[in-house]
């Protein structure tokens, strides 16, 4: 479960990324101070939490089912902003300017808890350190890692189509891995424990960035 929960974070900063590669870089600054000092000011309630509590939250089915729900309105919502700019037609109407304009401007608002979850973390993997200082510094590192993937995507993907065409799968993806950790708590046959080869999902990582590259590469020079 706990492997599940991460994979979730992982694809909601790399979607948020994505969605803030198609604003303008003053957007991007604004929106990633405003998330540093929500997880900053969240500091005081995550280090009331202990790691027992967390664990046994994420195991609730309740709860899994309530993320579940909100991953599929916020994938939902990323979908129809999606299909919109692939359309290509502007909303003709103040009603459907408005829409579209607000699905503009809408982050990835699961980013928020995806990050709190990190800082748990964080603070169970660094007991001793000062809350504040350990708070201040998980807030600027997601500003920094926040602006290096939005600006990374833009680089990797300068067709705004393709980094539009990457949010609505990631979209998906977030829903789908959401549903699964829901269904995953229901299980009333014992599993096997077996540890995680990390080393085979390292390999297979790099692999998919070589092949990637390549590929990057080869439409460059292509295009020269």
């Amino acid at each position: 479960m706990e492997t599940l929960v991460w994979l979730l974070v992982f694809f909601i900063v790399l979607n948020t990324a994505v969605k803030m590669s198609l604003w303008k870089m003053w957007q991007q600054i604004a929106c990633c101070l405003v998330i540093g000092l929500l997880v900053f000011g969240a500091t005081h309630y995550v280090v009331l939490l202990s790691k027992t509590q967390l664990e046994a939250m994420i195991q609730q089915t309740a709860v899994l089912r309530d993320v579940a729900v909100v991953l599929t309105i916020d994938a939902a919502v990323c979908t129809a902003f999606c299909l919109l700019w692939l359309n290509e037609e502007q909303p003709r109407s103040r009603m459907g300017r408005c829409m579209w304009a607000l699905l503009y401007a809408y982050p990835q608002l699961l980013v928020l808890p995806a990050l709190c979850y990190a800082l748990a973390e964080a603070v169970f993997a660094a007991p001793g350190v000062d809350f504040v200082t350990l708070g201040g510094g998980f807030a600027f590192a997601a500003v920094a890692l926040l602006l290096v993937l939005s600006l990374a995507m833009r680089w990797l993907l300068p067709v705004v189509q393709a980094r539009v065409e990457l949010h609505l799968l990631l979209s998906g993806g977030i829903a789908s891995v959401g549903l699964v950790a829901t269904q995953a708590t229901r299980m009333v046959y014992g599993i096997a424990e077996t540890p995680v080869r990390w080393k085979a999902m390292l390999a297979t990582l790099a692999g998919f960035v070589l092949l990637m590259g390549v590929g990057f590469l080869a439409d460059r020079l292509k295009k020269k």
